[in-house]
């Protein structure tokens, strides 16, 4: 399989160290685009995958051509990691953001216009973190797609792409659609982990499925003002996911709470009680789970800046 394509991430995190992992064993040329200090700081580092150690490359070398760049960071860092970007030879470049919500792709193409940016996100990922080591039962796949006519023939390449660097993926058609379910998912699972302090394996119990289910609940009315029309039943679809992840692994959110890290509960939470407010929906679940969680954070934060 042709591995001549030249991919680049942005952000050595559990999502980015997945993709470079899964490329690197079958030889494909992969970097993470970093300045000079975080280029300095990971060569000191010893990164480690599933107990596997792994030398990821890290340039910064603005001059380097990617043809894809996965951006994988939180959506807290963007708008610095866009910065080292904008600084490469991104013209043409394919860019695909996993970043959650619904934002990331308009932040990205206005701040790098020349670029194609292509919508996507990742599902079924159970990625957990300690320090520089990265632990997956199931490292999920990215779902992507093109959001306008224009963009079709980029999004087919990127499969290309993706798959000689065996990367799981899947293109679709109806990204946007998928994009507001992921963001429900999001909504219900990740918040309400944070909440309950809750590993995957507790959404097969009823009480826990109830709290996510009814945050979810909101994002489906939103969904049907705003004409992407989300179901009853996408709702009850996102519980069997988690029959295939480890019942003792824990969401990203719950896990930055756990290490003191902001959340992306404005992206989730806000963001649903925003767009209430623009399509006169009630969001009276989800405006007490913003609250709850940020309070929980700035706990966090505090007691973690205190040690």
């Amino acid at each position: 399989m042709d591995t001549n394509y030249k991919i680049g991430i942005l952000g050595l995190g559990s999502l980015g160290a997945a993709y470079a992992s899964m490329a690197i064993d079958v030889g494909a040329q992969v970097s993470f685009i970093c300045d000079e200090h975080r280029k300095r700081k990971y060569a000191a580092l010893a990164f480690s995958v599933n107990e596997q150690p792994y030398h990821f490359d890290c340039t910064s070398n603005v001059n380097e051509y990617f043809d894809l760049i996965l951006i994988t960071v939180k959506i807290q860092n963007l708008h610095d990691a866009l910065k080292t970007l904008a600084a490469f030879n991104i013209k043409n470049t394919i860019i695909i953001s996993v970043i959650n919500g619904l934002t990331s792709e308009h932040i990205i193409q206005e701040t790098l216009p020349d670029a194609k940016v292509i919508h996507g996100y990742t599902v079924k990922t159970d990625g957990q973190r300690h320090a520089h080591q990265f632990r997956y039962s199931n490292r999920g796949r990215i779902v992507f797609g093109a959001l306008t006519e224009e963009l079709k023939l980029y999004a087919d390449q990127a499969e290309l792409m993706l798959k000689s660097a065996n990367i799981p993926h899947q293109k679709v058609d109806n990204i946007e659609y998928k994009m507001w379910w992921k963001l429900m998912l999001n909504v219900g699972i990740n918040q309400s982990s944070a909440i309950l302090k809750t590993p995957y394996g507790e959404y097969q119990n009823k009480h826990v499925q109830e709290v996510a289910a009814a945050a979810m609940m909101e994002v489906v009315n939103i969904s049907k003002a705003a004409g992407i029309n989300l179901s009853d039943s996408d709702v009850h679809d996102c519980f069997s996911i988690f029959k295939s992840l480890d019942p003792n692994n824990k969401t990203s959110m719950l896990q930055d709470l756990d290490n003191g890290r902001p959340t992306e509960v404005d992206i989730f939470a806000g963001e649903i009680i925003k767009l209430g407010k623009q399509y006169g929906i009630p969001t009276p679940i989800n405006t007490v789970l913003y609250h709850s969680i940020k309070y929980l954070e700035d706990n966090q934060l505090e007691t973690s800046s205190t040690h």
